[in-house]
């Protein structure tokens, strides 16, 4: 059982902690997921929603975030992780954007919580998490201080929100 104490904050690079950091892989969000249902819709977004086969957390997570099932599905069919997560960015993609949920910032680590907790319990990625032992899992993203342990000076003080919530799905997997 993990006795791990789940860190809140950095910085991500204390020389005498061990750390298991990332970037791509099995661990990221854009980790192939063939088979792997979740619901169309989070928190009532309809109640109860019907589960659709996601090709990764990335596209489903980006299309939650969508008030109308047009968006949803435009997000979901996303070619790629990395278009899925244009489309349901602030930015959108060739003009067209999505409508954000209001309640988008008090759910959104609960959704990323649930869909790597889904991901790790398929037979694919069920060893990935407990391979990494207690050490503290940082997204080594250059571009994301908020989902990454880095910051934009390039130093290791980013909120790291995609670390945590992969060490609370450990944690949960070995209790």
């Amino acid at each position: 059982m993990n006795t791990m104490t789940i860190p809140s904050q950095g910085p991500w690079n204390l020389p005498e902690v061990a750390y298991h950091y990332f970037y791509g892989g099995e661990l990221s969000s854009f980790a192939a997921t063939p088979g792997l249902l979740l619901p169309e819709a989070w928190c009532g977004h309809p109640s109860p929603a019907p589960l659709v086969e996601v090709p990764t957390i990335e596209h489903w997570w980006q299309a939650i975030k969508s008030t109308m099932p047009q968006d949803f599905d435009w997000v979901l069919s996303a070619p790629t992780a990395a278009k899925a997560k244009r489309r349901g960015g602030p930015r959108g993609e060739d003009g067209r954007k999505i409508t954000l949920r209001e309640d988008w910032e008090e759910v959104k680590v609960a959704a990323m919580r649930y869909g790597h907790g889904k991901k790790h319990e398929m037979p694919r990625y069920r060893n990935v998490l407990p391979a990494t032992a207690d050490r503290i899992l940082v997204e080594d993203s250059p571009t994301d201080p908020i989902w990454g342990g880095r910051d934009r000076q390039g130093g290791y003080e980013g909120q790291n929100l995609l670390g945590i919530v992969l060490m609370e799905v450990r944690a949960e997997q070995q209790s």
